[in-house]
């Protein structure tokens, strides 16, 4: 990630994803800087200067042979906002897709009706 302020900063861990928004975002001439999330290693003095920053992390990060991309984005999500940075996707967000129980307990305070799931011990 490099320290020119923009207007984003995109967090990602799988590049096939992103090509089209940073294609949109080339065409459009907008100002945003990128954070590969497979770094795994940042110093809160070292991080950009941006309006936004936009969490596009994936749980499922872990079948591509990432497995430290979830709790390291999860740090770095917290040390943003921590920062008082504007997070699209933020670290209670992130936390919460990550926990299939959450969201099961959501959609029953919600009145949702969902498949069952079991909880192994």
């Amino acid at each position: 990630m490099n320290n020119t302020a923009t207007d984003l900063a995109i967090l990602f861990e799988n590049e096939d994803w992103q090509q089209p928004l940073f294609d949109v975002l080339d065409k459009r001439e907008l100002s945003y800087s990128t954070y590969d999330l497979k770094s795994a290693a940042f110093g809160g003095h070292e991080l950009p200067t941006a309006k936004l920053y936009f969490n596009q992390a994936s749980p499922s990060a872990y079948v591509r042979g990432r497995p430290r991309v979830i709790p390291f984005t999860l740090a770095l999500l917290r040390n943003l906002e921590i920062q008082g940075a504007r997070v699209l996707n933020g670290a209670d967000v992130f936390a919460f897709e990550l926990s299939k129980s959450a969201q099961i307990a959501q959609l029953n305070e919600l009145g949702i009706d969902h498949p069952r799931s079991v909880h192994a011990p």
